[in-house]
């Protein structure tokens, strides 16, 4: 894909299912180089992604990425490495699951120094005292939900979750709990 900013983004991906019954593996590796537009950043990701069928109502999926976001400045840590576990418990149309995910950059000291600016705040942390939670910290997530499956593609969801922010901001926390709802189709 050809970037409005004169870049190239590309993306390779490959998926094995034969291996194992009921086993997926998948890998991707994207690469974009947009510094002034999209990502604003020469970046580069991993992916692999595993999905298990424990049981013909227990799933277990798992994802780990290395992530790079190249703001071309000597001084600052540009890499991230995220991953999630979640399990996923069937029974007709209905389901429950429980997800744990981190997103660990390599500069996670919290003094607001020495990282990218290009990195993204993932979650839904809170402004404090005029602040935003600092980029470089480590956020674990942690989520339970129940779902419905009106169709094939089509799903109904309702989860609990809490973004556990590693540090504090302007002396207070910065962690986030809360009720998400969500209408999940896929085309």
């Amino acid at each position: 894909a050809a970037n409005p900013g004169g870049g190239m983004a590309y993306v390779i991906s490959a998926v094995a299912d034969k291996w194992l019954k009921g086993f997926r593996l998948g890998t991707s590796y994207m690469h974009s180089k947009d510094e002034k537009s999209g990502f604003m950043a020469d970046f580069q990701g991993v992916l692999v992604d595993v999905h298990y069928d424990l049981a013909d109502q227990l799933f277990l999926k798992s994802y780990f990425a290395s992530l790079s976001y190249d703001d071309d400045r000597a001084g600052t840590e540009d890499q991230v490495s995220a991953w999630a576990v979640e399990g996923q418990y069937r029974i007709d149309d209905w389901f429950v699951s429980g997800r744990v995910s981190g997103w660990m950059p390599e500069d996670d000291n919290g003094d607001g120094f020495g990282i990218s600016v290009i990195l993204p705040n993932p979650g839904y942390g809170i402004e404090q005292g005029g602040f935003s939670p600092v980029t470089d910290q480590a956020v674990m997530r942690y989520q339970v939900g129940v779902g419905y499956t009106l169709e094939e593609n089509l799903i109904l969801k309702a989860e609990l979750f809490m973004d556990d922010y590693d540090k504090e901001t302007a002396g207070q926390s910065t962690d986030v709990k809360g009720l998400a709802c969500f209408v999940n189709a896929a085309f």
